[in-house]
């Protein structure tokens, strides 16, 4: 056991409550919200043997098939809730593997509790939990990586590498999670794990393409086929660029009934505007103090942030939030160090402060979530 009693109870906890606030009017609408029309379509496709049929690899559609799988449905009447049901699952997990990332790096109960609170909290996870879209996914394998790997555990590492093999084996962008886990074995000056781990990760990335019914020498040619996909990727009304992400603009609307509804990607702007203030403050306690989990933390960050700035396809708001989940693990850095300057040492108050804010502006963007 790698954690407390305790902790595993706050745990389940934080899954309940982001289960709780995730969950309600998740069958509206009937109809797709967004991109849910082509996973829903690559899903059904793959349902009935098609394989390559999407420009990102093929675990995501692997697994949407598999729900429809399960039970027999209408065409007429498409199970919305059974698969967005699966999204309020993942993005639960995800609050609480936030929780025990935090908890491990900072040894702190109500320190730990903040990121995974900012996850709860936020409108835009808050809707990505709720949809039939892969990228929650990618947040849980990738996150659930760093977690086994920050252990420093045989018994884990193995899962680690497999962690992030399935995350990139949903999308391309999931590898940011392998560069992260790499910081932090050079951190640690393992270089031989470090090798291993890509070895292991790429054993679970090729191993979806198997299950998927693809001969590992057909890879090559799908990977071209799936890079030459990106390329041909037209323009969208709702692309953003990387350096508007930080400030949480760009926001858009992900569906609509043309009347009085709507459902808007809308991030809890004090969470956001936290990260920002807090990268600028860990950079300084970094190079100041030399910690060792502020410097990894940047470094998982940047990682998944700078890549963006290099690609020329059109991008989205989304593509930030696996370096907006490690800026989010930032946080209690900077409340530790209001608590060191203004509160003598008491982590508690500021804390509690800090997580009203980050409740108050979920409450004021509800109208927009659901």
């Amino acid at each position: 056991m790698f954690f407390s009693k305790k902790v595993y109870l706050i745990f389940g906890g934080l899954f309940l409550l982001a289960f709780l606030i995730r969950i309600p009017y998740l069958s509206y609408p009937q109809e797709p919200v967004f991109d849910e029309a082509h996973y829903i379509n690559f899903a059904e496709r793959t349902l009935a043997g098609e394989k390559d049929i999407d420009i990102h690899p093929p675990l995501a559609r692997l697994i949407f098939a598999g729900i429809l799988w399960l039970a027999p449905y209408d065409a007429n009447n498409f199970p919305f809730f059974r698969l967005r049901l699966l999204a309020v699952f993942a993005g639960s997990l995800l609050a609480g593997i936030v929780y025990l990332i935090a908890q491990k790096l900072y040894r702190n109960q109500i320190l730990a509790l903040l990121p995974a609170l900012m996850v709860i909290f936020d409108g835009a996870l808050i809707s990505y939990s709720r949809m039939i879209l892969p990228d929650i996914l990618i947040l849980v394998f990738g996150f659930l990586g760093i977690l086994l790997l920050i252990q420093d555990s045989r018994n884990t590492f193995l899962f680690s590498g497999i962690m992030f093999g399935l995350a990139a084996a949903i999308k391309w962008s999931g590898l940011a999670f392998l560069a992260s886990g790499l910081i932090y074995l050079y951190l640690k000056k393992k270089y031989y794990t470090a090798f291993l781990l890509i070895f292991i990760c790429l054993g679970a990335y090729l191993a979806t393409f198997v299950m998927l019914g693809d001969r590992i020498s057909e890879i090559p040619s799908l990977t071209q086929a799936m890079f030459k996909g990106h390329i041909l990727i037209g323009d969208h009304p709702s692309k953003s660029p990387p350096w508007k992400w930080p400030f949480a603009d760009d926001q858009f609307i992900l569906w609509g009934n043309g009347k009085d509804d709507i459902i808007k990607i809308s991030p809890n702007l004090f969470s956001w505007t936290a990260v920002i203030i807090s990268l600028a403050v860990t950079i300084y306690l970094a190079v100041k103090r030399k910690s060792f989990s502020y410097i990894f933390l940047l470094g998982g960050y940047f990682a998944s942030y700078l890549p963006f700035f290099f690609i020329s396809r059109p991008l989205f708001l989304y593509h930030y939030f696996p370096a907006l989940i490690f800026g989010f693990l930032l946080v209690p850095g900077f409340i530790k160090l209001i608590s060191e300057m203004l509160f003598e040492r008491e982590i508690k108050k500021p804390a509690v402060y800090f997580a009203g804010g980050v409740v108050l502006f979920f409450l004021i963007f509800i109208p927009f979530i659901y």
